[in-house]
């Protein structure tokens, strides 16, 4: 889907509305050269929403058998130190 830009100054006009409602065009907003938000339908909002959901579904889920393997002894802690040391992350973390 295409997307227009449009500078956040010029929102003010139903332009951008129409573009989203009319034309199903993704407005995106910006002020100089960077884009700080986006006019978007209805419907793409609702995808969206739903990624959004499944994937903290997945994390959920993801957290939730870390937490077991723990218990069981699966997996084990590894202490912070540990990890900033094998990332060679020690000089930049402290």
């Amino acid at each position: 889907m295409a997307a227009r830009h449009m500078l956040a100054c010029e929102i003010t006009n139903k332009e951008a509305l129409n573009s989203v409602m009319h034309d199903k065009e993704r407005v995106l907003v910006r002020s100089g050269k960077k884009t700080i938000g986006a006019f978007v339908t209805a419907e793409e909002l609702e995808i969206l929403e739903e990624i959004e959901r499944r994937e903290d579904e997945i994390d959920r889920k993801k957290v939730l058998k870390a937490r077991e393997d723990l218990k069981t002894g699966k997996q084990k802690l590894i202490p912070w130190e540990e990890v900033k040391k094998n990332l060679e992350l020690s000089d930049i973390l402290n």
